[in-house]
């Protein structure tokens, strides 16, 4: 079956805290999600997507176009992006949904996104 959805974390020469390792295997192993992680050594990512503020999370739809922006990691913006990843996760575990439900929730199943979205 085709994947719904790749991820991907990519790092620059700047050196992540041992905090935030700690913090991102955690959420990501307690998900069982596989991912890649990339090298950034020229910062052509981070010029490509105007990042400024690291870390930056950006959430980029099939064709590359950004959906999501959560510079840095101040915890109002963690704690919604983590509850957007988890709406993410909950779509692909839901039933394929009728092509309306799926249409509105621009979703791939019958779920609600998180307030603000």
């Amino acid at each position: 079956s085709e994947k719904k959805y790749e991820i991907f974390l990519i790092n620059t020469k700047e050196d992540l805290k041992e905090e935030d390792i700690a913090l991102i295997k955690e959420f990501w192993l307690n998900k069982k999600i596989e991912f890649g992680i990339l090298l950034d050594e020229e910062g052509e990512v981070a010029k490509l997507y105007n990042i400024g503020i690291l870390p930056t999370i950006i959430f980029l739809d099939k064709n590359l176009v950004v959906k999501r922006v959560y510079p840095g990691l101040i915890s109002k913006q963690q704690t919604l992006m983590f509850q957007y990843i988890n709406y993410l996760l909950d779509c692909r575990e839901k039933e394929s949904p009728k092509k309306e439900e799926k249409e509105k929730n621009n979703c791939e199943g019958p779920c609600e996104p998180p307030p603000g979205y």
